[in-house]
């Protein structure tokens, strides 16, 4: 798999929750905001996506889930990650973390639907990138 490429360069951080978001990557820690009033989780951090509240605390998650989906990208249409190809990308049923599927590019070939996964931490120059293993 040749995935370095696709992650050698940090997505633009373009909200203050993507900030708390890769703030707590770079700690090792996968946090997501959750509603203070209804409890319910937010990702993306919408403040009025739940029950209208701004009040979203950011709670470290076990980081642990299984694959609810996956695709294989064979196609180059990001300049930045030519030639990065192919890599699995997966929508990963978070545990504990009731109605989110969480993105993430997998670290391993042949994945499988159910299939157990968690997050590892990669150094990247720019700080930590978030690849899940399998578990």
């Amino acid at each position: 798999m040749s995935f370095e490429t696709l992650i050698d360069r940090r997505p633009a951080i373009l909200t203050e929750a993507a900030r708390e978001f890769w703030d707590g990557i770079d700690r090792e820690e996968l946090v997501l905001p959750r509603c203070s009033i209804c409890h319910k989780w937010s990702w993306y951090p919408d403040p009025a996506g739940c029950c209208k509240s701004d009040s979203l605390k950011w709670t470290v998650r076990p980081g642990t889930g299984s694959i609810f989906t996956f695709t294989r990208v064979h196609f180059d249409f990001l300049p930045d990650v030519l030639g990065a190809q192919p890599y699995n990308v997966a929508l990963v049923e978070l545990d504990g973390t009731e109605g989110i599927r969480f993105v993430g590019l997998l670290s391993f070939d042949d994945p499988v639907i159910g299939q157990r996964v968690r997050i590892e931490f990669v150094d990247r120059p720019y700080g930590k990138f978030p690849l899940f293993v399998q578990d």
